[in-house]
């Protein structure tokens, strides 16, 4: 059994998440996993649980560089704010480049 990660609040440098378990995190943006680095981010066969975030990318935000999502399990994840500029009830990808596979 997977234990319940903190969130993760990532500025600089290449991120590789693996075989985590986010439960009912929150904030405003990026409920579990906020990455701001220009660098790659890897997340991979990890499971999403009640993440929300009030205005950015429900569970995972990436705002710059490369990102791969692989294996991933999302539920009941959202973004909580109204209004414009509210995006990415489980992931919200700027300014970047992704890959995802078998996603659900």
């Amino acid at each position: 059994m997977l234990a319940n990660h903190s969130r993760i609040e990532h500025p600089s440098g290449n991120l590789r998440v693996t075989n985590c378990y986010f439960l009912g995190l929150q904030s405003t943006d990026g409920g579990a996993i906020q990455d701001s680095s220009n660098d790659k981010a890897t997340i991979e066969r990890s499971g999403f649980f009640k993440c929300t975030a009030s205005s950015r990318g429900g569970s995972i935000l990436k705002e710059n560089g490369d990102i791969d999502l692989m294996g991933l399990c999302f539920e009941g994840c959202a973004v909580t704010g109204s209004g414009n500029g509210r995006y990415g009830y489980c992931t919200d990808v700027e300014h970047s480049n992704g890959y995802l596979c078998q996603c659900t």
